[in-house]
């Protein structure tokens, strides 16, 4: 793992979790990979260097208990949009 990131809401629920993850396919190859509760999408690469960061953006729609929207470094994803983790959360 190289990352995460928990949001909760005033209760304690975790309504989004993010997690990037590094790994290596069966011949040895590198993979990351970020998940947005339980989607995944994969990464060409992870930023190298001390200024290099990974930009990760997203808004929530209460109302509808949904992550949208979903960019990286400001590009929309395919699927941009998933259930939060609990669907207890409350705005």
């Amino acid at each position: 793992a190289v990352g995460n990131l928990v949001l909760e809401d005033a209760l304690g629920h975790p309504c989004v979790w993010a997690y990037v993850e590094r790994r290596t396919d069966m011949v040895g190859m590198p993979l990351c990979s970020l998940w947005i509760n339980l989607v995944e999408y994969s990464l060409q690469e992870l930023p190298h260097g001390p200024d290099a960061f990974l930009m990760l953006s997203f808004e929530l729609d209460w109302d509808e208990k949904m992550v949208t929207g979903i960019r990286i470094n400001g590009m929309h994803l395919a699927h941009e949009q998933d259930d939060f983790h609990n669907l207890d959360c409350l705005g």
